[in-house]
């Protein structure tokens, strides 16, 4: 087994402890919330570093040159902008901005699609 296949199966296994967070918070934020220690007054500052992050795969992606990773990258934040819509859509709250991430992040996500599959 080569070291790429290692860093996959890394990768990969990385990934489990996110989708069990993802599940925790929601069926349970409360406890979800003292899985990760986090507090709710200092959500705004954790949130600040998480569209950071963001920021910083949009900007590798971009460096990439790749259209399929471009286009994974943003169909993850069109996926994020319409989950967040549909939370608050449920609450009957203002959908737009989120809908909008949604729809744009899809947009981008489509013609690096098609430009993947048409340039190789």
């Amino acid at each position: 087994m080569s070291i790429v296949n290692l860093l996959a199966i890394a990768a990969f296994l990385g990934a489990l402890p996110l989708f069990w967070l993802a599940y925790r918070f929601a069926t349970n934020p409360v406890i979800a919330m003292d899985d990760v220690a986090h507090h709710l007054e200092h959500l705004p500052a954790v949130m600040a570093g998480r569209y950071a992050v963001l920021g910083f795969f949009a900007i590798g992606a971009a460096f990439t040159m790749n259209a399929w990773i471009i286009a994974y990258i943003y169909a993850g934040f069109a996926a994020m902008g319409f989950y967040d819509g549909s939370v608050y859509a449920r609450a009957n709250l203002n959908t737009t901005k989120h809908v909008r991430a949604g729809v744009l992040s899809a947009v981008v996500a489509g013609i690096a699609l098609v430009l993947a599959l048409t340039t190789g």
